[in-house]
Formats: C-alpha cells, sequence, structure tokens
C-alpha cells in the first residue's frame, strides 16, 4: 500500500508529520481530516508514496526525520537526524554527564580523565553520526545510483548499463530494469528495452498507471513523442485522479504537441485533486508553459521564475538539477518572447548541453525559439 507523509496540526494544538496508508492523496488528506487535523501540508505524491518505506525504519527514522533528510542536503540530513535520534535516546545520560561536567569546572580543579570522559560522552552522538553519514551502510551504493543517473541523464547509455549491474543498493524490483531499458531506449534499442520491462506489465507487479508512466520514459528516452503521449493517456485512463499523471500527460501536451488547451484542462483536474508540497511548484512551472504558450508571456514569467527559485533551493535532492533545468528552460524561452535575447541565451546555454547529449525531441524546437542558426 501507498505510504502517505503529511503535516497537520492535531485537535491538541501540536503539529506533527504522520505516516498515512492510503489508496490515494486524496484519501490521505480525508483521513487525517475526518480526525481532526487543519492545517494538512501533503508531502509526497501518488508516484513517490509507492516507493515511500518509512514503516519498515520507523523503530530509526521517524515521519519528521524524513523531511528532515528530504530538506537537507544528504550527508547533512543524516547527521542531522543520527545526532538527534542519539541525544533524544540518551537523554538521561548526556543531563547527567552535563550536570557532571558543570560540577567539575564549577570546582576550578585542572582538567582530569573525569572531565573528558563526560565531554567524550556528549559529544558521542555527533561523531557516530559524523561516521554514519560518510562510511555508512548503503552510502556507497547510494553514490553508485547517483552515478548511474547522472550518466543516464546525460545520455552516457552504455555507461549507464554498466553501472546499473552494479548499483548494489536494495531498491524495488523494478527500479534496475526500467533504468537498463532507458538506456537500451537512448541506444535506438527499443524492442530490446520492451521485452526487458514486460515482465512487470501484468498488473500485479506494478499498478497498471505506474507501469505505463514508466514506459512513457522509455519512449521519451527513445525520443517517440506519439507514443509517449499515448502511455500517459493510458495511465490517466486507469487512473484519472492521479495529480502527478494529469499533470505529467500536460506537460508533455505542452511541450511535444503545443496543446495549451488540453493541458490547462488537465492541469485544472490536477489542481482539484490533494498537491504535496513537492508537486506543487510542477504545477506552478506547468502554468507558466501554458501560459508561455498561449501567447501570455509576461504573465508567465513571474511563475516561472518562483518555481525556479523553489528547485533551485531543493536541488541538493537526487536529480535535483532536472526541475531546475526544467524551469530554466522555460524562463528561457520566455525571455526570447518577450524580445530579451540576451537573456535567453544566457539562461538556455546552462540547459542546451543536456539537451544535445539526450538528442532530446524538443531540441529543435527550442533552438528555433531562441533564435540559434538551424543545423543543415
Amino acid at each position: 500500500m501507498p505510504e502517505y507523509l503529511a503535516t497537520g496540526r492535531r485537535p491538541d494544538g501540536r503539529k506533527v508529520t504522520e505516516n498515512v496508508v492510503a489508496d490515494s492523496a486524496d484519501d490521505a488528506v480525508q483521513f487525517l481530516r475526518e480526525r481532526g487535523y487543519d492545517e494538512v501540508v501533503l508531502h509526497n505524491d501518488d508516484l513517490m508514496a509507492l516507493l515511500t518505506r518509512q514503516r519498515e525504519k520507523a523503530e530509526h527514522i521517524s515521519p519528521g526525520d524524513y523531511l528532515r533528510l528530504r530538506n537537507l542536503p544528504r550527508g547533512v540530513g543524516l547527521f542531522v537526524v543520527v545526532t538527534l535520534n542519539g541525544y533524544r535516546r540518551t537523554w538521561f545520560v548526556m543531563l547527567l554527564s552535563a550536570l557532571a561536567l558543570a560540577n567539575l569546572r564549577h570546582a576550578g580543579r585542572p582538567w582530569a580523565y573525569w572531565d573528558w570522559l563526560c565531554v567524550a560522552i556528549l559529544l558521542l552522538p555527533p561523531a557516530l553520526a559524523c561516521g554514519f553519514a560518510l562510511f555508512g551502510v548503503g552510502s556507497r551504493a547510494r553514490a553508485r545510483y547517483q552515478r548511474m543517473m547522472d550518466a543516464l541523464y546525460w545520455g552516457r547509455w552504455e555507461e549507464a548499463l554498466r553501472r546499473a549491474d552494479r548499483v548494489g543498493r536494495k531498491l524495488s524490483p523494478h527500479e534496475i530494469p526500467f533504468r537498463k531499458a532507458q538506456a537500451l531506449a537512448g541506444m535506438d534499442r527499443l524492442d530490446e528495452a520492451l521485452s526487458l520491462v514486460e515482465p512487470f506489465g501484468d498488473g500485479k507487479a506494478l499498478p497498471g498507471w505506474f507501469y505505463h508512466s514508466m514506459l512513457a520514459q522509455i519512449y521519451e528516452f527513445a525520443r517517440r513523442r506519439d507514443a509517449v503521449i499515448a502511455q500517459l493517456e493510458e495511465a490517466v485512463e486507469l487512473a484519472p485522479d492521479n495529480a502527478t499523471m494529469l499533470m505529467s500527460l500536460a506537460r508533455h501536451l505542452i511541450w511535444h504537441k503545443r496543446d495549451a488547451r488540453r493541458a490547462r484542462e488537465l492541469l485544472t483536474q490536477a489542481r482539484m485533486h490533494a498537491l504535496s508540497d513537492m508537486t506543487t511548484p510542477f504545477a506552478d512551472l506547468l502554468e507558466g508553459l501554458i501560459l508561455l504558450e498561449e501567447g501570455r508571456p509576461r504573465e508567465a514569467l513571474p511563475i516561472l521564475d518562483a518555481a525556479h527559485n523553489v528547485f533551485h533551493a531543493r536541488r541538493h535532492m537526487p536529480m535535483g538539477y532536472l526541475p531546475v533545468e526544467q524551469a530554466m528552460l522555460g524562463r528561457a524561452l520566455t525571455h526570447a518572447a518577450l524580445g530579451e535575447t540576451e537573456e535567453a541565451l544566457k539562461l538556455y546555454s546552462n540547459v542546451r548541453p543536456r539537451l544535445v547529449a539526450l538528442r532530446s525531441a524538443v531540441l529543435d524546437r527550442c533552438d528555433r525559439a531562441i533564435g540559434l542558426p538551424q543545423e543543415r
């Protein structure tokens, strides 16, 4: 079952973060409201809720800890969480050590064994946290996974395939096969890619909408625009209340079909459902792209700027540069539409290298909009 993380104010006035098992984001928010919570803020969407497994580690990592890990750079987040949990679980020992050290120092005697022992006890949680953050279980596997993803999203297909076999990290069963399939699709080996993930399409291994959304990513790496949209249409048909799928389809309709009317209809539907604090900036980004396509760049620019600022603040997250670049590309196109060529070129120069590396299906369109000379 999907696990949703949400923060709300309980009837007693305390603000807490809870893990709610529910069928959808809407159900998770409704569950908390029915129990008297208000000011509810959802922290993951229907897609990420499938991958959230906080309950497996609830003894060591609370829902609130998960938010700290998410909102801070990985090493810093682990350091903070482990340190706080260390002090929380040994608070009585820490209190005694602090009182003993204060008493010894108040006596004015030279530093001795007992003083240093108290200091060592007081510093033990951050020392252990530092070691865990730098060398703890899974740190190398996370680094290997990140390198695989970087290779994939920079079009280094063969490297991505090699690294996928060496990740060595406990992941969902579908993760590595789909990543390999994306690399194969980028290498124009689409039939092989689809064959690799076909076992996950039985409706049991993965929800149907999730499977089709993952297929859409494979087709996107293969630069098959119509197939991308067809897969997302299928995902929306299977999960019409899934805001993430509605927005994903809308985004691709804007980029590949320039269909602002349908994209706005989908975005309106998505906003009728519970959006997480992670998803809301993507809705704003989409709003800006729709306004741009509607010929209203001056209205689009502040919305795109605001979305970019949020994404930039979250750039430390895994693959955090991807939404930053999406927003930057939208801003570049908007400045170009406003006739501000210099600013458009400045922004676009930060984004174009990866579009070229991926042989992106939108590269030619963006080059024309920015005003770059077309290759013959």
